[in-house]
């Protein structure tokens, strides 16, 4: 009989690079998201709803009866804590890699990207580490497994050389992206253990 191996909770590392990677309020004219905060975009805040049923928009900050703007300029550091704990990190099961550095790597990834996307590209990235798996953009035990299997440098430089090639691709699709090349590029670099 195996042993039970506790998920591993790199949640609270998770959240130092999210807040620094992400930053305070930008509206910029060609992020489709609108304004951001914290990487919480007003376009994700008002698609949320009223998740929790209580009546009220969710991210409706000001109590005004909208999600606007103003809401995303009044967000805190605890509501983005709140956020990325129940709708990312617990939401995609990134507990279930013990290693920190792929999911770090990999909540980061999904912020920006998309969770899918970033999904699959790890995905990718540990076939091409020897380790491979359904790419269906889902994280569930077997990709996590794969990737905690992987050899750190490998892993590391897929996953990195993936990321950036999504951006390249995006940008040569979406011209009007290229705005975005420098801090994409940074952060197709990033990996949490050398940062």
């Amino acid at each position: 009989m195996s042993a039970h191996i506790e998920p591993h909770d790199h949640f609270p590392e998770a959240l130092h690079y999210i807040m620094r990677h992400e930053g305070g309020y930008v509206d910029h004219a060609a992020d489709p998201g609108g304004a951001t905060k914290y990487g919480m975009s007003l376009r994700t805040l008002r698609a949320q709803g009223d998740l929790d049923g209580d009546g009220l928009l969710d991210w409706d900050v000001d109590r005004d009866g909208d999600v606007d703007a103003a809401d995303v300029r009044a967000l805190t550091p605890d509501d983005a804590a709140r956020y990325y704990r129940e709708r990312w990190w617990d939401r995609y099961r990134l507990n279930l890699i013990h290693q920190s550095a792929p999911a770090i790597k990999l909540i980061d990834m999904g912020i920006n990207m998309g969770m899918s996307r970033a999904v699959r590209i790890a995905q990718e990235a540990a076939a091409d580490c020897g380790r491979p798996v359904t790419v269906d953009g889902v994280l569930g035990p077997a990709t996590a497994a794969a990737l905690d299997a992987c050899a750190t440098a490998c892993l590391r430089a897929a996953m990195c050389r993936r990321q950036y090639a999504f951006y390249r691709d995006l940008i040569e699709r979406r011209p009007s992206l290229a705005v975005f090349r420098r801090g994409w590029r940074t952060r197709a670099r990033f990996w949490p253990e050398e940062d």
